[in-house]
């Protein structure tokens, strides 16, 4: 009796609370049925590692059965049309496309699932099995369509709870096992003991003026080694977009990924705002607050003394002739919008890339001086500036001005280029019509005294698919606050330049900018024998090295989607020094998959190329420690070349079995 009666005591009150909630319109119930697939696997994930290409897509014609745990979940938004999981041993990862919205629903975290793997199309594609059911692009798989994805992926009735999932699912790693390793890659992983670098922190997740090609923004996750990885967030993250990224250290969980082949950038995902679990104090050095804070009491007057010779713009012919050979871009000469109506120098416009503006090479500056000042007036709506110091060396540390609106003084990044990016255009500059000040902290820093090469450079941000980036600034008066003035009229030995180098805008790569460069670069990046080459380049610039055998007739590196190719030219130059047991080919591409084969042969000395049949790797190349000409002669060719911006544009290929030691540097129109 007493049993009876709790369970109408139980079944009331259930009806009262489901009856309460049904009045509520964003109520719906959920499907708590489900029914078993009568399937039986005949295939584990791993198999599919050994039979599936990393070159291209391939169908699998084979009336197999695989499963799989999911890991992922689509509920923060930083998934989409895509489920991992992972076989029951947690040994293989897969990466599903399938044209799902709100997986997690019916495929949460922990759901087993099987796959029907006939007919779809498989890949390893940066370390992971992707699996799909079309293919694009004639080597990648495309997603499973909605409905057909309903009888090729099934639900089982087998749920692992949260803790099995973490005892037996979650990997818990330091990131150096990442960096060593695509064993977890695609896998789900927690590390532990980590933060934000400091320059994060206080941002969101995601910021528009802060993105990568795709759209992402990245945020830079550290250990205490060191060690480093990417949190990737998009603009459809409504999950996490928002969070700001904390100045605490602690855990974070999620799905590890890689990119690239041989310069390679580790993506971290989390699933929800539950991922981040940052608790504990900051460990290091590290500075809480990577801002430098505004400072409205900083008089607003010029420096003391010149920097370079024409650093006022008064002086416009002395300004250019402090400059490197690749001048002035995007800047012009703006009279009477200077400091009090004086000439000054002025960002107008969008730029179609990110780019310098100008670089001061060769001038003489004072030994002891701890800060550079400009003033600045205007706006610039999407991206704000960033400027190079540079060492004797060629190394330089980055001075990003992100947010401005009154004056400010900037500190350099803690490291310089050779050790990570330093560039960050994130920001928006309004001064409201006001000059501001903006000192550079240069104290500590070894800052290039030698006369020689290069001293500072600014450099602008260029727009992007979701960034505009349009600037109306004027900077003026660049000026030490310190030191011992030198006299610039002083001789300084000239930088050697090659009075028949072009304009900036007709080079496809310098090596210079090497972020820019790599972003370049299509999907499989560069190979990991060729690295930049700082100071090796032609007059002391950067350069591209080659050095290694390689084990097959490789693409050392293809540029693709460059939005600026000049139409018109008649010439490609690539400047080479070096020796080789085989010779170099390139292709010109007229579009995606049309190519003009160029090859190089036996190289001594400057020559002249036509275009060939197909890539041959015969002949040898010794320069004798000279830089050598190769001159494509594109009106061999049998189209133009592609000045589309859209797809491949240009390929460097080196030949197998043979020692590579060659240096590569300016390749541009004529």
């Amino acid at each position: 009796m007493k049993t009876i009666f709790k369970s109408i005591l139980y079944l009331s009150f259930a009806g009262l609370v489901l009856g309460g909630c049904a009045k509520n319109d964003d109520f719906s119930y959920p499907d708590v049925s489900c029914n078993e697939p009568n399937l039986t696997v005949t295939k584990n994930i791993s198999d599919f590692y050994s039979i599936s290409s990393s070159e291209n897509a391939q169908q699998y014609t084979g009336d197999d059965v695989i499963s799989g745990i999911v890991v992922s979940s689509d509920e923060g938004g930083n998934f989409f049309r895509e489920l991992y999981i992972v076989n029951e041993e947690n040994t293989f990862a897969a990466k599903i496309g399938a044209d799902i919205s709100n997986s997690y629903a019916k495929y949460g975290v922990g759901r087993k699932i099987y796959i029907k793997m006939k007919n779809l199309y498989t890949k390893i594609d940066n370390g992971v099995l992707n699996i799909g059911g079309s293919i694009y692009n004639e080597k990648y798989t495309g997603y499973i369509e909605d409905p057909a994805y309903k009888s090729i992926i099934f639900r089982s009735c087998t749920e692992i709870p949260a803790d099995k999932i973490e005892k037996d699912y979650n990997n818990h790693i330091a990131i150096s096992d990442v960096l060593s390793s695509d064993t977890y890659i695609g896998k789900l992983v927690t590390f532990d003991e980590v933060q934000f670098d400091s320059r994060d922190v206080g941002g969101t997740f995601y910021d528009k003026n802060n993105v990568d090609a795709g759209g992402y923004t990245l945020r830079k996750l550290v250990d205490k080694e060191g060690k480093s990885v990417y949190i990737r967030t998009g603009q459809y993250s409504n999950g996490l977009k928002d969070l700001k990224v904390s100045d605490k250290s602690g855990s974070v969980t999620g799905i590890i990924t890689r990119f690239g082949t041989s310069n390679v950038v580790y993506q971290f995902y989390p699933r929800t705002a539950q991922d981040i679990n940052l608790t504990k104090d900051r460990f290091g050095d590290d500075p809480v607050d990577p801002t430098d804070p505004d400072d409205p009491s900083i008089t607003v007057e010029p420096g003391l003394f010149l920097a370079f010779p024409g650093a006022d713009f008064e002086d416009w012919n002395a300004f250019t002739g402090a400059l490197n050979n690749f001048g002035l871009t995007f800047v012009t000469q703006s009279n009477g919008k200077g400091w009090e109506n004086s000439t000054g120098l002025e960002f107008k416009g969008i730029p179609d890339k990110t780019g310098y503006a100008f670089t001061v090479s060769n001038v003489n500056v004072p030994t002891d001086a701890t800060e550079i000042s400009f003033l600045m007036k205007g706006t610039a709506a999407d991206r704000s500036l960033s400027i190079n110091l540079y060492r004797a060396d060629g190394e330089y540390v980055g001075y990003n001005l992100n947010n401005i609106s009154t004056s400010k003084k900037i500190s350099r990044t803690p490291h310089t280029n050779k050790t990570d990016f330093v560039n960050d255009y994130a920001g928006v500059i309004d001064t409201k019509d006001q000059w501001v000040k903006i000192i550079l902290k240069i104290e500590g820093f070894d800052y290039n005294k030698s006369g020689q090469g290069d001293f500072i450079a600014f450099k602008f941000g260029g727009k992007t698919a979701s960034i505009q980036s349009e600037y109306d600034l004027v900077i003026d008066e660049i000026r030490f606050e310190d030191g011992t003035p030198v006299d610039p009229t002083d001789p300084v030995d000239p930088d050697p330049v090659d009075p028949a180098d072009p304009d900036p805008s007709d080079y496809l790569a310098d090596f210079n900018d090497w972020s820019t460069f790599i972003g370049n670069l299509n999907s499989f990046g560069l190979q990991s024998y060729a690295t930049q080459a700082v100071g090796e380049g032609r007059n002391g610039k950067d350069a591209l090295k080659i050095s290694g055998t390689p084990n097959g007739n490789d693409y050392v590196f293809t540029l693709e989607n460059m939005n600026t190719i000049p139409s018109g030219k008649t010439k490609l130059i690539v400047w080479v020094k070096g020796t080789s047991g085989k010779s170099l080919s390139f292709n010109v591409h007229s579009d995606g998959s049309t190519y003009s084969p160029f090859n190089a042969g036996t190289i001594t000395g400057d020559t002249t190329l036509s275009k060939a049949g197909n890539n041959q790797y015969t002949g040898t190349i010794d320069t004798n420690g000279e830089w050598v000409k190769l001159t494509l002669d594109l009106t061999t060719m049998t189209d133009v070349y592609n000045t589309s911006g859209n797809d491949r544009i240009f390929a460097l290929k080196v030949g197998k079995d043979e020692p590579y030691d060659l240096l590569i540097d300016s390749i541009y129109f004529e």
